[in-house]
């Protein structure tokens, strides 16, 4: 028995370590994308926002904002219109690129104005698209497919760290309030690393069913075909 948990104790820590950055790296940009379109909308107001040139909407405006696109384009092939979340903002026109990466238009159909467009997920930093970059390094650290499938592998390690840590956790006397206490509290008047232990420990253990959810459903997200079947 002390040699299996001395074994479980190794592996925990070093995959902690290995892909520590990583998951933090995950963490940050998706606890920043709970606020993409707020973002996105604040860094480029003219594209999320209601025009306020005084324009009338047509009675069709997704056929007036496909004549803008084919007349700004010279006549490229829409993949999908996007509707305006606020009323009166511009729509949204996407269009298949040859490299698989897709491109965003975004026209005002009350004024017939093309405002503009940029890649989805290309890697620049400036304010059109910084929001795009952040989530395609969060789904697939711009790396495509198999960007895709090395999130959904720190995933899956992270999922080895739970289940290993609630492991290392349990109290050696089940069934023990005491021990419960134990592992779900810290003690104050412990020296810092032991406060630091009994964090990391009891913080782990109370937020088990929300990490226990990002990492299934992520791993699903990333592996969406083998997870079907």
């Amino acid at each position: 028995m002390r040699t299996r948990r001395l074994f479980f104790s190794w592996l925990h820590r070093w995959v902690a370590l290995t892909f520590g950055v990583w998951i933090a790296l995950q963490g940050l940009t998706g606890a920043t994308l709970v606020w993409h379109f707020e973002l996105d909308a604040w860094l480029n107001p003219t594209w999320f926002s209601a025009s306020r040139q005084g324009c009338t909407l047509p009675d069709q405006p997704i056929s007036r904002a496909l004549h803008v696109f084919e007349q700004a384009t010279g006549g490229a092939r829409p993949s999908m219109v996007i509707a305006p979340e606020t009323p009166g903002a511009p729509f949204i026109v996407r269009q298949q690129l040859p490299s698989g990466m897709h491109r965003q238009h975004f026209i005002d159909a009350a004024c017939a104005q093309y405002l503009g467009s940029r890649d989805w997920g290309a890697p620049h930093a400036d304010r059109p698209h910084l929001i795009p970059a952040l989530y395609e390094i969060h789904r697939s650290l711009l790396g495509g497919d198999g960007g895709r499938g090395l999130v959904g592998i720190a995933g899956l390690a992270l999922l080895g760290l739970l289940v290993s840590g609630v492991w290392l956790a349990w109290p050696r006397c089940q069934g023990a309030a005491r021990g419960w206490h134990a592992v779900l509290s810290v003690k104050r008047n412990g020296s810092l690393q032991r406060r630091c232990f009994d964090l990391h420990r009891a913080s782990g253990l109370w937020l088990l069913p929300f990490l226990l959810l990002m990492c299934i459903t992520g791993a699903y997200l990333c592996f969406p075909q083998p997870s079907r079947a």
